[in-house]
This record gives structure tokens, sequence and C-alpha cells, in this order.
């Protein structure tokens, strides 16, 4: 199912207000995606609700951003809730960029997918990233159950650093029994780990997540380039708290200038073996 507002001979496209809502349906091992909606750049809700995504070869559900500068008034209302996502082959959800957009994906659950759930990325390229600072973003994921995932990641979330109109609360998940290893595990991750969930910028405010993984390397990661940039990701449960644990579970800065330091420490040693 496809609705998109780009074609010139489409003429719904001139109307003040569109509204798609897909409710108790079921896209069931579909060659393409369940469900995508495109990029409408006037005033636009789409929820999908209530339903269920199974075996789907692209993404379960997938959102087509505008492009365009458009006003906050404009910005599309995409809402993805109460509904159950299983062994899509890629994303379960994906929109990349998320821009002009508001609303949230909150109460759904994600199981068995093998390679990776949530994307809502916004770039790292430094010329997009210009392009997308002034476009309005309001999320929030909520309350969603991941569980019995594998691949890359379960969910990856990143705005455009530094942009005062775009924001996203990252809360209330529960992150169980996932097993994320990426494609080679037994290489050693220095620059972008894989991780249950990976955090790439400040914008977003990540707390009171359950994070119990013990399959995964690495509960959450950073895929940041700014080494200056403070992330918000405290007060999450780990299973334990055990602070040794606990920072053995996340991948960041202080974790990349470890393994360099160690990596500097044991090239020095075998210089030195070589020596004498």
């Amino acid at each position: 199912m496809t609705f998109n507002e780009t074609s010139v001979d489409n003429r719904t496209r001139y109307t003040r207000h569109q509204r798609t809502e897909v409710a108790w349906s079921e896209f069931l091992v579909n060659d393409g995606h369940g469900v995508h909606v495109g990029n409408y750049c006037r005033a636009a809700t789409a929820f999908v609700n209530d339903s269920t995504f199974v075996g789907n070869r692209l993404s379960a559900v997938m959102m087509d951003s505008c492009y365009l500068q458009a006003p906050l008034t404009n910005a599309t209302n995409f809402t993805v809730a109460y509904n159950t996502f299983d062994a899509n082959h890629e994303h379960a959800v994906k929109i990349a960029p998320l821009i002009n957009a508001v609303g949230t994906v909150a109460n759904n659950t994600f199981t068995n997918h093998p390679k990776f759930v949530l994307l809502l990325d916004n770039t790292d390229d430094f010329v997009r990233s210009i392009y997308y600072r002034p476009m309005t973003v309001n999320y929030s994921v909520i309350s969603n159950r991941f569980m019995h995932n594998h691949g890359y990641y379960v969910a990856n979330v990143r705005l455009t650093q530094g942009s005062p109109l775009q924001s996203m609360d990252f809360m209330y998940n529960v992150f169980v029994d996932n097993e994320i290893s990426g494609a080679f595990p037994t290489l050693n991750q220095r620059t972008r780990s894989y991780a249950v969930v990976i955090l790439s910028s400040s914008n977003i405010n990540m707390n009171r997540n359950h994070l119990v993984n013990p399959a995964s390397q690495y509960e959450i990661s950073t895929h940041l380039l700014e080494l200056a940039v403070v992330l918000d990701a405290t007060a999450q449960w780990w299973g334990t708290t055990d602070y040794n644990y606990i920072i053995q579970r996340i991948f960041d800065q202080y974790r990349l200038v470890a393994q360099s330091l160690a990596l500097l420490q044991n090239d020095t040693k075998q210089q030195l073996v070589a020596v004498s």
C-alpha cells in the first residue's frame, strides 16, 4: 500500500489537509513494503494502528519526509501505534530522514527481525545536515517492546545534531533478549559498534528504558562524529545496579579512547620485544 503526493498529475496534492489511516489490517509476506507513506508537503496526518506486519521483504512501514522548507503547520503527523511486527526481512519502521514531522511510535511489539528493527535517522552527512537543520521534528518513541531480534541493531535514532527545532523523547521502551552481534562478531569494534540501541544526537532524550540483552555485547552505542557532544541516556534499567557491569555495556567515546590506548600499549610492547 503506497500513498505518494509528488506526482504533478495527482490533483489531490492541492487539498488543504490529507488524512490517511490504516487500521485493523494484516500485511503478510509481501515482496515490497507493507505500508509506504509518501512525501506530502502540506498539512497531513497518517496513522498506522492496530495492524499486523509479518515477513515482508522490505520495510514493513516506511515514510518519506517532505524535503521542502515547510512551516510547522505543514509538518506531517505520522503515528505508528498498537501494531505487531514479526520477522520482517528489513526494518519494521523506517523514516530516514525524519524531517518536517511530528508524531509517535508507541505501544508496538517488535519480534524476530533478522537484521534491524527501527531506523529514525537524519544522517551524519555534513552538507545534508545543514539543509535539514531548520526543519521541524517533534517525535517520540514510547512504551514499545523489542524482543528476540538479531543483526546490526534494534533501534537506531539520530536527529540533526545542533538543530534547535528538532527533539525526540525515547522513553519507557523494553528491550529484552535481543542478540546483536553484527556481520562479523569476532572482529574488534573500534569506531561504529553494533548495539541494541544506537543513539547519535544530543537532541534525543533517552530515559527510563529497560535494557536486558545478555547475548548482545553492547546495550547502547553511538555513531557520533563530534567528541564534544554530550548525550542524555540516564536512568535506564540494566537488570542490575552493578556499575562495573553496566559500564561494559556502553560503547561511547570513552570506550573508543580506552581501546585506542590498549592498542597503542600492545604495539609498544611488541616493538620492545622486537628490539630486545
